[in-house]
């Protein structure tokens, strides 16, 4: 994720399968290393979250399938 930020510079990153899932457990691990790999100027500016959907890959498949 770090690698994809310092080329894209996104605004968040969305995590979904069972990342998603397990993300309460351990989503403030993932900020805490994420914020130790990219540039200090970027420190606390690049959301993490977890998807809302239940299975967003099959929903982004079906979407596809349809249009």
């Amino acid at each position: 994720m770090a690698s994809i930020a310092h080329v894209v510079d996104p605004h968040t990153f969305v995590l979904g399968g069972g990342v998603a899932l397990s993300a309460p457990k351990f989503i403030d691990k993932i900020k805490d290393k994420f914020d130790t790999y990219i540039y200090e100027v970027m420190r606390g500016k690049i959301r993490i979250e977890p998807a809302s959907l239940a299975d967003p890959g099959i929903v982004s498949a079906m979407l596809m399938a349809k249009n």
